[in-house]
């Protein structure tokens, strides 16, 4: 379907008694200072599309494979087989045609180059009244040339270059093509284009469809949307049977119809999608999101999988992709040597990185809080007592199983004294005198984990090797874990310089500092930086979204409680938890991130590293989704006490 075309189909006034649709005559041509009709038409598209999605559930439900088979029985019935080409056989990898503009704008660093281009198409097709408004592209771009002087016959090659590269082929319509293809039907192709005849034929060729004839509106004059160029193609072919497949309701299957033509409608990909995701796609990077995520679910050809692969494809991969692309800017701009990832959060993050940037040097570090006490008890005795037993307080733990759970069971005794038994439970009314007890004995506390401080010493020196300046990765809220191996560093000779890198950073006074310092660096948000936005007059809320992001992350692997070390080799040391049903749901999640991942650099080439996944545009979609679902919809039975999302 063409942007003019496209722009007039969607164009709506709404008014109080009735729906008014304007001609294409009273909008198009009726004033030169109008921005563009296709602004408008989005402008009113959106609005009815967010007023939509707020009634729905969620962005994937309902996605289904389509039949073939009643179509298939259409195309026996036909002597000639007639398709729309875009939205029907080719798909472009955005959510609207006007944006594919804003690829030719990165490549030609021409300011408001889409906005002018869309300009100098409309004033293109007011000249060209004696060919029913009908142009070429280089029609376009003669005109585009009075607005910014440029090379007509370069713009030109660059603009069929860039459509060539970035469409790609509806499996579900190139399923029909090859039944006609094999019933031997002869097989047209119509477009009210700008693009050549040629042109369209080597794109369509590319994707092995060869049209046997491609009637197009700017090499005609005559149009389908008037139903002129299926009626001059009936007289072409009298008496023969003509079935019309394509999306645009009035194009493809009014005007068919009135030519006398049988049709069949596809759906639209994008106006599918809009019902979903209309607040995305505003910008370019929404828009690209959009357009890939739309084609692939609602082709007719995807088989809906899990729920929560469905979520870490439709949310979580452009998520983690905008993350990722975040932390390599962040990895030349201060000019690291290395990254760390910490386990267990960061084990889909760090495939996707390597996915994206190969060259890269990283390490995957096994760790957790947990496994960092022999540490912290020489470094920081304060937070060893907070990480190993004030997060336990009230939770029905009695000292024994503490004591046994934290790598003190030798010491208990000697520790507790007559203070407390081994089956008291530790609690607010005792948790002060009992650390009066733990800070008297931390000489010895210190002692009895030398050996397993020196082992986790060695494990994070091998990771790190010669690099002195690394980033530390982890997924959020408070950094705990980067600060702490920051201290460790400092204490340690420090060499090495860190930056951390998380996703957010929660409201503490010590994130405060962390932040105002420049030790963490945040994607999303941070106590100064709340990213907290709007949908239809709603505010989005990152509260919501938390569980979300730490059930996206966490791990197939048990959390690491130590490490040991044998024959020279150092392993991490798990805990014991039976987690098959949450690793169930962490795989599919991790499966659909990436093959979102790999889809979206498919469809986008070497234009990856130019759309820039913001942050705004990913705590958007991940709070709105967080919004209308709750945890229970999407990870139901997932058991936190069989999981170590939260660092234990």
């Amino acid at each position: 379907m063409g942007i003019v075309s496209w722009a007039w189909d969607a164009f709506f006034v709404n008014t109080r008694d009735k729906r008014k649709k304007y001609s294409a005559n009273s909008i198009l041509f009726r004033d030169r200072h109008i921005k563009t009709l296709a602004y408008m038409a989005l402008s009113q598209l959106r609005a009815e599309c967010l007023a939509k999605s707020s009634r729905k559930k969620n962005g994937f439900e309902h996605v289904s494979s389509l039949s073939c088979d009643s179509i298939f029985q259409s195309i026996d019935k036909a002597d000639i087989v007639s398709f729309d080409i875009f939205d029907t056989l080719l798909f472009r990898p955005v959510a609207r045609p006007v944006d594919m503009f804003w690829f030719l704008e990165l490549d030609n660093q021409i300011f408001d180059f889409k906005k002018l281009r869309v300009i100098a198409e409309l004033q293109a097709r007011k000249k060209a009244s004696s060919n029913n408004g009908e142009v070429s592209l280089r029609d376009i771009y003669l005109q585009f040339d009075k607005l910014h002087t440029c090379s007509v016959d370069e713009m030109v090659r660059a603009e069929e270059e860039l459509e060539e590269k970035l469409c790609f082929c509806n499996p579900f319509a190139y399923r029909l093509y090859e039944y006609a293809k094999k019933a031997g039907k002869k097989i047209i192709a119509t477009s009210d284009m700008y693009l050549s005849s040629d042109e369209l034929r080597r794109m369509l060729l590319k994707y092995g469809m060869d049209i046997d004839e491609i009637y197009v509106s700017c090499e005609v004059g005559m149009t389908k949307r008037s139903s002129s160029l299926q009626k001059n193609i009936s007289q072409k072919y009298s008496g023969k049977t003509i079935l019309h497949i394509g999306d645009d309701s009035v194009s493809d299957i009014k005007a068919s119809k009135a030519a006398g033509w049988q049709t069949v409608k596809l759906d639209n990909v994008n106006h599918r999608g809009h019902l979903c995701r209309a607040y995305l796609d505003d910008s370019f990077e929404g828009s690209v999101y959009s357009g890939i995520i739309n084609a692939e679910l609602y082709n007719g050809c995807f088989t809906e999988r899990s729920t929560q692969y469905m979520y870490g494809f439709v949310y979580g991969g452009l998520l983690t992709l905008g993350f990722c692309q975040w932390l390599n800017e962040l990895y030349s701009r201060t000019n690291s040597d290395h990254i760390l990832f910490l386990g267990r959060d960061c084990s889909v993050i760090k495939q996707v990185y390597d996915s994206l940037y190969p060259d890269s040097g990283n390490s995957y570090v096994e760790i957790s809080r947990f496994a960092l006490l022999p540490l912290l008890a020489d470094i920081s005795f304060e937070n060893y007592l907070l990480e190993g037993f004030e997060r336990r307080l009230n939770s029905n733990y009695t000292f024994e199983a503490i004591f046994k759970a934290v790598g003190l069971g030798p010491l208990m005794n000697e520790i507790l004294g007559d203070a407390f038994s081994e089956s008291d439970h530790l609690s607010r009314g005792n948790y002060e005198s009992f650390c009066d007890l733990m800070y008297g004995k931390r000489e010895l506390i210190c002692d009895h984990y030398k050996d397993s401080y020196l082992i986790f010493k060695e494990y994070i020196s091998s990771k790190i090797g010669e690099n002195i300046n690394v980033i530390i990765v982890d997924v959020g809220w408070r950094g705990s874990t980067i600060r702490f191996l920051n201290e460790f560093f400092k204490a340690n000779g420090g060499l090495v310089s860190v930056t951390g890198a998380m996703f957010g950073l929660c409201d503490s006074d010590s994130s405060y500092v962390s932040e105002t310092s420049g030790l963490i660096q945040n994607y999303l948000f941070s106590s100064s930086d709340r990213h907290d936005s709007t949908i239809g007059g709603k505010e989005i809320s990152f509260n919501a979204s938390r569980f979300m992001f730490e059930y996206m992350y966490t791990s197939t692997d048990n959390s690491v409680i130590g490490y040991s070390k044998e024959n020279g080799a150092i392993e991490p040391i798990r805990e014991n938890k039976d987690i098959t049903l949450n690793n169930d749901y962490v795989r599919d999640v991790h499966a659909g991130i990436m093959d979102f991942v790999n889809l979206f650099k498919e469809r986008t080439e070497d234009y990856l590293k130019k759309i820039h996944i913001s942050s705004n545009l990913s705590y958007l979609l991940i709070s709105s989704f967080a919004e209308k679902n709750s945890k229970d919809e999407v990870f139901p039975g997932f058991n936190e006490d069989k999981s170590t999302v939260h660092g234990y």
